[in-house]
């Protein structure tokens, strides 16, 4: 996210850049849910200017962004349920627990290296936290490329 948004800011400064394949960026390590999910927000938003860069066309985008995004994926289940009639709480509930529980199982490989039940327990919602915010940043992301398509930023 904002090594493109930092690159991005150099290329349109000094009109020019230079590759360096062997360029290292280091973060600083995210204190606490809420940076966490401003930071993959800004991926989020980064990531949609490189897709527009890459895409042909507006449905090439939607079908980008409903591929790979939680957040419109759950909306069109959501919505998908309230047509059939579903709208019990315990049905979005039961979701919501077996997310929890397949994201358990899917990074069992890097818990069990660490060996700590607080991880195994918390690395879900940092996910989720993740998985929002990136989300967040790409429904985000076309704003601010139309905004700056107006003002002929871009």
């Amino acid at each position: 996210g904002e090594d493109f948004d930092f690159a991005k800011r150099l290329c349109k400064a000094y009109n020019t850049c230079i590759y360096n394949p062997k360029a290292v960026v280091y973060h600083m390590p995210k204190e606490g849910l809420w940076k966490i999910f401003q930071w993959f927000k800004r991926r989020g938003i980064c990531e949609i200017y490189l897709v527009r860069m890459g895409t042909n066309g507006i449905g090439e985008y939607f079908f980008y962004n409903i591929t790979r995004s939680l957040v419109i994926r759950l909306m069109l289940l959501f919505l998908a349920l309230s047509l059939i009639g579903a709208h019990n709480l315990l049905l979005y509930a039961a979701l919501f627990i077996s997310y929890y529980f397949m994201s358990i199982h899917r990074f069992k490989k890097y818990t069990m290296k660490f060996n700590n039940i607080k991880i195994t327990l918390l690395l879900p919602i940092v996910k989720l936290s993740m998985d929002m915010g990136m989300d967040w940043g790409r429904i985000l992301g076309p704003c601010l490329l139309l905004k700056d398509i107006i003002n002929k930023k871009i």
